[in-house]
């Protein structure tokens, strides 16, 4: 059995935020449209912290502290760029605020990641 590698659906989801923050403000899907702009920001983004500890524990087999840390800054730095990719898009703009909230996003999907894999009542290799 062929596995895809860690890192796959990571790139995967930063296409698909890449695409989203890519619509204009007219073409924004309607369930992001009826959640408050940070609280959708934090969702999209723990899920990518989610992946990218994911795949930090198991590419480097980090400490749980580290893990998080390393998705944090992932979504820090891959939201900046987000952040930047908006500014050229018409009806969007570049917000600090969103920026704030894709960080506290990875953060919350590190520590999920790293509360599921240490929990007894999961198998930490079956994430």
């Amino acid at each position: 059995m062929i596995r895809a590698p860690l890192w796959l659906p990571i790139a995967v989801y930063c296409l698909g935020l890449f695409l989203l923050s890519g619509l204009t403000s007219e073409e924004v899907p309607t369930f992001y449209a009826i959640l408050p702009d940070k609280i959708a920001h934090v969702i999209l983004y723990a899920g990518l912290g989610f992946l990218v500890a994911r795949y930090s524990k198991a590419a480097r087999r980090t400490a749980t502290g580290t893990t998080v840390a390393v998705a944090g800054l992932f979504c820090l730095l891959y939201g900046l760029t987000d952040e930047f990719h908006q500014a050229f898009v018409p009806g969007r703009s570049a917000e600090v605020g969103d920026l704030i909230a894709d960080l506290v996003g990875g953060l919350l999907g590190g520590l999920l990641y790293a509360a599921l894999s240490l929990s007894s009542f999961t198998d930490s290799k079956s994430l």
